[in-house]
């Protein structure tokens, strides 16, 4: 093992000023042998967990620090003319973690946050979130050292004080050898710390791995300073434009060489190391708090809204779970059931289900044994909270009708639908819980809730009201290089001309796709067989280099984190421009030390349907609610049977079209089977035909074993769900909780003898004998297999099949006998899976007109009107919105409708002279 350790390393997240990726730097401390390794990225800790992780898996332990950028301290000295100096801050222990974040959410999260990466933080800032850190002076970029070089000796000593007074103990002098004048330098630095009793450590900045990416650095501070390779300013290389100096990993060979005359300062790395602790949260589940009445636990409080949904949803008055000591009244938590929610609205985009099965019928003891088991689980794993949150999110939304839906297999949990988070009954579609929550589960469920995509906002506004603008924040995202944008950044970079970097654009791949199995990429040489001229092969080379670099922060579409305290607590923050905090972690990170996320997404077949009521209540029925639609429409059938689905969520693509003319589709279950079976796997494994037959009752289903009938008898015999590899699993083959989930997840990552293991335990126990199993023989246990083999990874969650469904379902109820309020709706949000041409077509087909863009009739986006083409038969027209005028900027938009309130416009004369147009904008008009 040795006894030196990297203290000061930079990884790609040290965002454009970095190259090397998390796991490279790890696995070179694994050659190294090193038992410890520090990342300290300038200013953030976006690689923090993801770091650990890597760490941890190789048993190396992590060191999570970051490299600060401080302000001068000494304004009578020209000290800033380099940049800002740097100090390189270590966790010793949670407590230091906590102070990272928060000097970072400092940075990261203000305004200026640029500026102050110019010039560095401030020195009080600094002194306010010290506790729990290490501080090493940064090397040659230290104000210590730089000072010291000016022959500014006082001034670097009251540097070298005031670090010591801040940091006592836990202060060290950071050298660094790169030229014999670095050793005089070190030699000085060492006497200066022994006159304040601070220790010297030897470091080396990595910022690289090899001296061959040393190039790639200079390209990533142009591509950060918008500039060309050669006008990059020194000071903000890594090296700062002196060639001597190294930044790239040295092994401890290389750094015992390198400091032998310094043996105390080499050992001193490992001093420090010991030093430091896990830091980052351990990863069990951090609830936000909760305001329920005194004495009332979550679980108590969930049990009970539970109960009262039950009762309300099929009549039944169970026993529930035992409460820990007395009985509670009922908890005042903000959470309707949804016999509230429907008194509460007058229009529901996703309202509660008429189901079957209601009291009498013979489910209310199903129902209320399933409760208590859902419940038990749910306690067993301390879970509650999380649905107690998210019931409370549903809650609002409906109280101030927007339009929310939920996604995934949160619709498989009897206690979501009972609570209001759901719509779909999860016993009359036979859904199973433990695909949402098994056993075995070691981490908290997802409950990923759909919204209108315009009122989006409203939520998470009422989010940041409810648990405090410091306790929410969303989720980050890393935006990478990607082919085309390396091309164009590196062009720049070398200073190609627009027409030269789209030509070298134009020769690369038109997809990329992060998962390596669906990358298109054409191979380097591939690409430059293509190019003659060696400033552009050049270009593309460099280009290729940065393949994958992190380039910028972006934002989660959907995911939100609410945390019991602030947020800097807890995770690194910054800023959006709407005003929303972002972490500065992804999702799996954020998910990783146990945070509460939540999907919050915005989709529009939401916004379509609830503005298509809307139009149905003004122009057609004004009695109509989305809640009332009935589920078995003999006309929407129909129309579902022959692919007549334009329009419809999920129902438009010509494949989907053909899977519902193929089924013969007809209900909210064969929507569902369609959209699972249009998947690869299902549709792919060899049984389509079969399927296809079989569901339209044309032959028998069929099953290789009966032992199968009970599981895939709802699929006429063939494995279209992941609730049916869970149930095989766990039924057939009498595997784990744990194993079946993983099965489900997909085998096409598991490594060849992960797949062998798998596939003898799958096999025996398929052969176990009855009673204990299901008694295969060879050859079945082998097919069945194998069947799994090709489906696992591709089959579709049932839970979410059913309830996108019941949205497709009610799309086309509205399409089928109110097309104009439909269509005029889903051409108002921009179209959907088709261009609007394609809807315009449609409503054309369909005997409804479309009107061109009227300066005086036409809205923002499109709209329904009526007009009289006999006495008393008013017909339904689309009017284009002025939206649809090409180049017609918002702001004329807006003038143009705010002038003819006053008046009508009468001649172009008259619009000309009281709207300020563009030219492009008239002849667009005209036309």
């Amino acid at each position: 093992m040795s006894s030196f350790t990297h203290l000061h390393v930079h990884s790609h997240f040290s965002f454009l000023s970095g190259t090397a990726p998390l796991d490279a730097l790890v696995e070179r401390a694994v050659t190294d042998q090193f038992t410890h390794l520090a990342l300290t990225d300038t200013n953030a800790l976006y690689g923090a967990v993801e770091f650990a992780q890597s760490c941890r898996t190789h048993d190396i332990q992590p060191i999570i620090g970051m490299t600060l950028n401080v302000a001068a301290p000494e304004t009578t000295v020209q000290s800033g003319r380099d940049g800002p100096g740097q100090l390189v801050l270590l966790a010793t222990g949670a407590t230091g973690y906590r102070s990272l974040c928060r000097l970072s959410s400092h940075i990261q999260g203000r305004i200026d946050r640029a500026e102050i990466g110019q010039h560095g933080l401030s020195w009080d800032t600094l002194a306010a979130h010290h506790q729990g850190l290490i501080c090493i002076s940064g090397g040659l970029r230290d104000w210590a050292a730089r000072f010291w070089q000016l022959d500014a000796r006082a001034a670097a000593a009251r540097w070298v004080s005031r670090l010591s007074g801040l940091f006592d103990e836990r202060c060290w002098l950071g050298l660094e050898l790169h030229t014999p004048a670095d050793g005089k330098l070190a030699t000085e630095l060492i006497a200066l710390g022994q006159r304040f009793g601070v220790p010297a450590v030897a470091t080396q900045p990595v910022y690289c791995l090899s001296p061959q990416d040393r190039p790639t650095l200079r390209l990533l501070a142009a591509i950060n300073e918008n500039c060309r390779l050669a006008h990059v300013p020194t000071h903000l290389l890594p090296d700062q434009g002196h060639a001597a100096r190294t930044v790239h990993w040295l092994s401890p060979a290389e750094m015992q060489q390198r400091f032998a005359a310094f043996p105390a300062a080499l050992a001193a790395s490992a001093q420090i190391a010991a030093q430091c602790q896990p830091a980052l949260p351990d990863g069990r589940p951090i609830w936000p708090i909760l305001k329920l009445p005194p004495n009332t636990t979550p679980d108590q409080a969930l049990c009970e809204l539970a109960e009262d949904g039950l009762r309300e949803q099929y009549g039944s008055s169970p026993p529930g779970l035992p409460h820990e000591g007395k009985e509670s009244p009922t908890p005042n938590v903000r959470v309707e059931t949804k016999a509230q929610n429907a008194r509460q609205r007058d229009h529901s985009p996703l309202p509660q289900r008429s189901v079957r099965g209601r009291a009498g019928e013979g489910l209310s003891s199903a129902a209320e044994s399933r409760l208590r088991h859902e419940l038990s689980l749910i306690a067993q794993h301390g879970y509650a909270p999380l649905f107690l949150i998210v019931a409370d999110l549903v809650a609002f939304a409906r109280r101030q009708q927007i339009p929310v839906s939920t996604r995934g297999s949160v619709a498989n949990s009897l206690v979501a639908y009972c609570i209001g988070i759901t719509t779909v009954d999860p016993i009359a579609h036979d859904l199973l819980f433990e695909r949402f929550l098994n056993p075995e589960r070691t981490d908290p469920p997802d409950i990923d809730l759909d919204f209108c995509s315009i009122r989006r906002d409203e939520v998470l506004a009422y989010v940041r009201d409810r648990y405090g603008e410091e306790h929410v924040a969303l989720v980050a995202t890393i935006s990478t290089m990607r082919p085309k944008s390396a091309i164009r950044e590196t062009g720049k970079a070398h200073g190609l001309s627009e027409e030269e970097i789209k030509r070298l654009v134009g020769l690369l791949p038109d997809t990329w796709h992060p998962d390596p199995r669906r990358r298109v990429r054409s191979n380097l040489d591939e690409i430059l067989a293509k190019i003659a001229e060696a400033p552009l092969r050049a270009v593309v080379s460099d280009a290729y280099a940065i393949l994958g670099q992190p380039h910028h922060l972006s934002i989660h579409p959907g995911g939100l984190v609410i945390t019991p305290g602030p947020l800097t607590d807890y995770a690194p923050v910054q800023w959006t421009p709407k005003g929303f905090l972002v972490t500065q972690y992804d999702y799996s990170s954020a998910e990783a030390i146990g945070l509460l996320k939540i999907d919050l997404l915005g989709i529009r077949a939401l916004t379509v349907l609830d503005q298509a009521s809307v139009l149905v209540q003004q122009h057609f029925d004004a009695d109509f609610r989305v809640d009332a639609i009935p589920l078995d429409d003999a006309e929407t059938g129909a129309a579902i049977a022959v692919g007549d689905t334009c329009g419809v969520f999920q129902c438009e693509s010509s494949g989907a079209q053909r899977t519902l003319r193929q089924l013969q589709a007809h209900s909210v279950a064969d929507l569902a089977a369609a959209n699972a079976f249009f998947k690869p796997g299902p549709a792919t494994g060899g049984m389509a035909a079969a399927f296809i037959r079989r569901y339209r009752g044309e032959e028998p289903a069929a099953y290789l074993h009966p032992a199968l009938a009970p599981i895939l008898q709802s699929t006429q015999g063939v494995l279209l769900y992941q609730e049916q590899i869970l149930r095989v699993a766990r039924e057939i083959a009498g595997l784990s909780w744990a194993e079946a989930d993983h099965l489900r997840r997909g085998m096409s990552k598991f490594r060849a003898h992960e797949m062998e293991t798998m596939r003898a335990r799958f096999v025996a126990g398929c052969m176990r004998p009855a009673p204990q199993g299901a008694d295969f023989d060879q050859r079945q246990a082998e097919t069945l297999w194998e069947q799994i083999k090709a489906f696992a990874g591709y089959g579709f969650n049932q839970g979410h099949a059913t309830a996108y469904a019941d949205v497709s379902y009610r799309s086309a109820y509205i399409k089928t006998h109110w097309p104009a309020a439909f269509l005029a709706a889903r051409l108002a949000n921009h179209g959907g899976f088709h261009h609007p041409a394609i809807y315009m077509a449609e409503a054309v087909r369909l005997g409804i007109a479309v009107h061109p863009p009227h300066i005086n009739q036409s809205d923002r986006h499109f709209t329904l009107h009526f007009a009289d083409s006999a006495p008393g038969q008013a017909q339904p027209v689309l009017w284009m919105g002025l939206g649809q005028v090409k180049s017609l900027r918002r702001s004329a938009v807006r003038a143009i409708m705010t002038e003819r309130r006053r008046e009508p416009f009468t001649t172009l004369r008259d619009l000309l002279g009281r709207v300020d147009l563009q030219q492009k904008e008239i002849v667009h008009l005209i036309q």
